[in-house]
């Protein structure tokens, strides 16, 4: 597996089809996600069965439909979540003087602003969440599990990301972003 995008580089390959019976849906969805950026269809074949979960076109009868990935690493997603970030760091900055006093961490609301601003981290994303499967974002100042209240370390938070990912709105990053402002002085 640790070859797959090279080969579908090389090969040309316009179609994957993930046998559910050698890895777990984590695993799918992880490298369905890892390969997003890559113009090819997913199909999943369910253990022990004579069919294929996927379609090409979901509006297509008598077939399954194929999971489409609206991923973070999606240009048009990045460009959007880029401008979020510069948005909500020019909030901080201008609120700063007013912000401020709620903060244990105040030196660090205004690195992090101007971190994020300088494009060397987001404010939302996976926190420090060390999996090599996820898209690779910059570090955030914020984790999107803190929404749920769960700790980084988490299965939970892993499978909160893992959507996060698979399915990524910029209106995901608003609600985060004020919900978790209370927390734009952490490290």
């Amino acid at each position: 597996m640790r070859d797959i995008e090279e080969i579908i580089k090389i090969e040309k390959i316009d179609e994957v089809i993930f046998c559910s019976k050698e890895l777990n849906t984590t695993d799918i969805i992880s490298w369905m996600i890892k390969l997003s950026y890559m113009p090819v269809h997913y199909k999943i074949a369910p253990p022990n069965e004579l069919y294929i979960i996927g379609s090409n076109d979901i509006h297509s009868q008598g077939e399954l439909y194929t999971l489409e990935f609206k991923t973070i690493l999606l240009s048009e997603n990045k460009r959007k979540k880029r401008f979020l970030d510069i948005v909500f760091s020019i909030f901080v900055l201008m609120l700063f003087p007013l912000i401020v006093w709620f903060y244990k961490n105040k030196l660090q609301v205004f690195r992090n602003a101007l971190s994020v601003l300088l494009g060397k981290k987001t404010w939302i994303g996976f926190g420090k969440l060390n999996d090599e499967n996820l898209p690779k974002i910059n570090s955030s100042v914020l984790f999107i599990g803190q929404l749920k209240g769960y700790s980084e370390k988490s299965e939970k938070a892993r499978e909160l990301s893992y959507m996060y990912a698979k399915e990524y709105r910029p209106i995901t990053d608003v609600i985060a972003f004020f919900k978790l402002f209370h927390l734009i002085d952490r490290q």
